[in-house]
């Protein structure tokens, strides 16, 4: 799948690094799977990195990836999650999904910029860069800032 994460800070920190095109439903597989990690601590913070990516997936799709926030058997939750993307079609389709999952009590705000996206989780951004390079994923360029 060209989405790998890690979990940082004994659980708190999850950094996302998404490559390549992907699916509605590797969405909504990826998004259940992570809820169920129990490597990540409830109230954990999440950067997303998705300036290597293209969203196949529609806008109602969308609403329904953002619905497996809803879901009883979680075994975690997220607090604050921070999506980066580069283009006006990924900004959209984010910022439907953060329109969904902040009524649902994950704060989600898209970025453009990923220092100011850092700043607001309070991430130094050195360190995550690094981290972000350190993630394997197939077909992944480097992403520019």
């Amino acid at each position: 799948m060209p989405v790998k994460y890690i979990v940082v800070h004994e659980g708190h920190v999850v950094i996302e690094r998404w490559a390549g095109s992907i699916s509605h439903e590797e969405l909504v597989f990826h998004e259940r799977a992570q809820l169920q990690d129990p490597s990540i601590v409830p109230g954990a913070i999440v950067l997303a990195d998705c300036r290597a990516v293209t969203f196949e997936t529609t806008a109602d799709k969308v609403i329904e990836m953002s619905d497996s926030h809803k879901q009883r058997d979680n075994k975690t939750y997220m607090t604050k999650c921070a999506v980066l993307v580069k283009d006006d079609d990924s900004f959209a389709k984010a910022r439907i999904f953060a329109e969904q999952t902040t009524a649902l009590g994950l704060n989600t705000i898209v970025f453009g910029s990923f220092d100011v996206a850092c700043t607001w989780l309070g991430l130094n951004v050195e360190e995550i860069e690094g981290l972000i390079e350190s993630i394997e994923v197939s077909a992944c360029p480097e992403p520019s800032q």
